[in-house]
């Protein structure tokens, strides 16, 4: 009797420890739950061996039998298999409890981790208030204490997703995020005040003064028809950029050019590039907008902008700055992207208003993106085309488009049509008239609906802003201009190597070197459809963007 007792008391034990481990474990005490299981596992192992012992005194017949007392009781001696058996048993169904406990843990974890992301997401559009701002400031509270630690707290803010929006590349892919932000981060800390307040006198300070660096190559130049201004607009893509001036040191008439460039970024490995160019005339222009300059206000991003997939209903009831304004589709505004429209604009203004050195300059003025390289034979070609007749009816010069590698390069060629956004928007050489034109259809161009400056352009071709008539384009069938970043903001690619991307585009040129310096060209008549009608890729519905979109073109 007295060893079914103890072989209770034990059952009892165990099970009560069970239970305090379990509990542990809910309170993801996990360490302490598992040591007491071990504890109690060797309490229970040593009480089995000591049990053995003493049936072992007795005799080989007292194991698994029945004996009488000295009374009519009976006694159940219990086997040690039956208490191994027993112990086992526990262990399996605790493990089993401990599975589906945690698995139950996980996934409430899973379910916290999503409602604080989006809770906090909500930090940064509303003016917190009422039961949502109860429910942020609990969130906020556990997680200053440690209890709950979402994945949001790294979230960088740049994965916004881009359905229904089409690429200005290549008209018919939807916008991605580009991978190359990353540099936003690792070059300088720009979110502090007093950093970005710097960065905006160093930006004021480099568009007043307009320092022309190497002034004496081209000095002779400044005032003449002849020189050709390259206007490079220039973000982070630094891998891409040097080669964009190596492929400038190897053109021919470089002492003829003046690159401009527009940049929205400090960057140390940019000016470091710069710095090396002794070869030509160069001056540096700051867009105002920028979002570095502006890192948590606009035209950056707000913290109480609306979030671009919010609807309006939502939007207003949370008080967001632009509830009001979403585009046509519905979505609000998102920086990354309206800072693209907006520096093209400004710099565009800038070039033909602001700067007194290019005041009587009525030649050609190149628009380029830092990822981009130019022919051996660009500049030639440029003045080659200006005296041609058909350039009394034309508005700008393509320097080529995204068939470069794709058909045989004749030098010679070039055609007169009517431009396309989604071919003819890289290498625009354009005029003084081509700018007065479009700036009198400035409210058209700030207040469409795309996001987009080469859809936008569409657009007011296709209403005929110029002139009366839609762009009239002269385009280099043999393309002195390439696109390179095979990664970028439209493109995305296996191979990201702007190394090798700028050996196959030199090899065209390379392979082609009889057909560069042409001394005849050969003129013909290509596309000439009136543009289609486009409703606009929307991203472009917020009257702020359109009344600083007007506050770049005033003169």
């Amino acid at each position: 009797m007295i060893c079914v007792i103890k072989f209770c008391i034990v059952v009892c034990v165990c099970v009560v420890v069970v239970v305090v481990a379990m509990f542990a474990v809910l309170n993801k005490k996990r360490k302490v739950g598992l040591v007491v299981v071990v504890l109690i596992a060797l309490l229970v192992f040593v009480f089995a061996l000591r049990e053995r012992n003493s049936f072992d005194s007795v005799g080989s017949k007292g194991v698994g039998t029945k004996r009488e007392s000295s009374g009519n009781d009976v006694m159940q001696v219990v086997s040690m298999d039956t208490v191994v058996a027993s112990l086992n048993k526990i262990v399996v169904d605790t493990n089993a409890q401990h599975q589906i406990l945690q698995h139950e843990i996980d996934i409430l974890a899973e379910r916290q981790d999503k409602i604080l992301k989006k809770l906090e997401d909500l930090t940064g559009s509303i003016h917190i208030g009422g039961e949502i701002g109860k429910k942020v400031g609990m969130v906020s509270k556990v997680k200053e204490t440690g209890i709950i630690r979402s994945d949001a707290d790294d979230d960088d803010n740049n994965n916004s997703n881009n359905n229904a929006k089409t690429s200005n590349n290549n008209g018919n892919g939807n916008k991605e995020i580009r991978h190359e932000d990353k540099q936003l981060q690792s070059k300088r800390d720009i979110d502090e005040p007093d950093s970005s307040e710097h960065m905006r006198s160093r930006a004021e300070k480099m568009n007043k003064e307009q320092k022309i660096v190497n002034k004496h190559i081209c000095e002779h130049m400044l005032e003449s028809d002849k020189l050709v201004v390259i206007v490079a607009m220039v973000h982070n893509r630094m891998d891409y950029f040097k080669y964009f001036i190596d492929s400038l040191k190897n053109m021919r008439y470089v002492e003829y050019a003046l690159l401009v460039v527009s940049q929205d970024m400090f960057l140390e490995e940019l000016d470091a590039i710069l710095s090396q160019i002794d070869f030509m005339c160069y001056v540096s222009v700051f867009y105002p907008g920028s979002l570095q300059l502006h890192p948590s206000s606009f035209p950056g991003k707000d913290p109480n902008d609306c979030p671009r997939d919010v609807s309006r209903e939502d939007a207003e009831r949370m008080k967001c700055i632009n509830a009001e304004t979403p585009d046509q589709y519905g979505h609000y505004r998102e920086a990354q992207y309206t800072v693209i429209k907006h520096h093209w604009w400004w710099k565009l203004n800038f070039v033909f208003q602001r700067m007194p050195a290019l005041k009587g300059h009525s030649g050609f003025k190149v628009l380029v993106e830092d990822d981009h390289v130019l022919a051996p034979d660009t500049i030639h070609m440029l003045l080659k085309v200006k005296g041609l007749p058909a350039m009394d009816r034309t508005h700008l010069v393509v320097l080529g488009d995204y068939d470069a590698q794709k058909r045989p390069f004749n030098g010679r060629a070039i055609q007169s049509l009517v431009w396309v956004s989604t071919k003819h928007n890289m290498g625009m050489a354009v005029t003084n008239k081509f700018f007065d034109l479009l700036h009198r259809c400035s409210p058209d161009f700030c207040n469409f609906d795309d996001y987009n400056w080469d859809w936008t352009l569409h657009h007011l071709s296709h209403k005929q802003c110029f002139g009366g008539s839609s762009i009239n384009a002269i385009m280099f069938q043999g393309a002195r201009i390439q696109h390179i970043g095979v990664c970028g903001v439209h493109v995305k690619s296996n191979d990201c190597s702007a190394e090798n991307a700028y050996k196959q585009a030199m090899m065209l040129y390379s392979n082609s070197n009889n057909e560069l310096f042409p001394t005849e060209l050969d003129v013909s008549v290509g596309r000439v459809q009136h543009p289609f009608a486009i409703k606009g890729n929307g991203g472009w519905g917020d009257t702020r963007d359109h009344n600083l979109c007007l506050k770049f073109s005033q003169t």
